[in-house]
């Protein structure tokens, strides 16, 4: 993808943020990068404190499959697409894939999964959704919490060697800004993930905010911070129907 030739892929060590408002699509992006890191081989973890495992296993099917997530989910399947959802979910099956969904985890359970999951599996990646989402008892209010959680991964990544690529929540005045498009400034909570992140990389949607939008399904990828070489925006397809993001040259015939 031309996000992955722009960051050179994803580095061992690196704690790289994806930051959105809600309905944007940032656990679609990030259920696309965990299938696609699947697909070249690699073992990947997922900790989904956003999703039960069923909604994320869903999510892979329908991408996999190209069967329209709303048809999944209300088990409207054709005669002829019985053998696509039978595909991928021996695609699911098949190792490679690690689900962890307890809601709200704590940032020591995140490390204990992540740990169990290295010696066993051969962890590659750690894919987290979200931030925000992870507890951390005892913590003094919730910039200190999200501060501590950002810090944890960006451990984890560095102690396992892997990279650790996590959603984080955008600030809500974003909303009420002419120009919507989130930057490095509106991460919710903790200017401590703009210090301990790697990279930090923004979505836009434009028909989020605006119907009819010129840019519709399509979407802006932000790159705000990238250590090794230059940011800038890279745009890319949103297919709804598939939750899937792909290049503009993508062909979805």
């Amino acid at each position: 993808s031309r996000l992955n030739k722009r960051l050179g892929g994803f580095h061992k060590g690196d704690l790289i943020i994806f930051g959105a408002r809600p309905s944007v699509g940032k656990t679609a992006l990030l259920l696309n990068m965990a299938q696609a890191a699947k697909e070249s081989g690699e073992c990947i973890g997922v900790i989904s404190g956003e999703q039960p495992a069923v909604q994320v296993a869903q999510r892979h099917m329908s991408m996999t499959s190209l069967i329209h997530a709303e048809k999944l989910r209300n088990g409207e399947i054709d005669d002829d697409e019985w053998s696509k959802l039978s595909s991928a979910i021996k695609s699911l099956a098949i190792g490679g894939y690690r689900i962890y969904d307890r809601s709200n985890p704590t940032l020591k359970e995140v490390e204990r999964i992540a740990r169990k999951w290295n010696p066993m599996y051969g962890l590659d990646a750690l894919y987290v959704d979200y931030i925000q989402r992870i507890s951390v008892p005892g913590a003094n209010g919730r910039i200190e919490e999200v501060s501590a959680a950002g810090r944890g991964l960006k451990n984890l990544a560095r102690d396992l060697d892997i990279p650790v690529i996590a959603l984080a929540q955008v600030k809500a005045s974003v909303d009420t800004r002419t120009d919507k498009r989130p930057n490095i400034g509106d991460l919710a909570n903790s200017d401590e993930l703009t210090r301990e992140a790697d990279s930090i990389i923004m979505i836009y949607r434009d028909e989020v905010y605006n119907d009819p939008s010129p840019s519709k399904g399509m979407g802006e990828l932000l790159v705000e911070r990238y250590r090794l070489g230059p940011c800038g925006m890279i745009e890319v397809a949103f297919l709804v129907e598939t939750m899937r993001f792909r290049d503009l040259e993508y062909d979805n015939r």
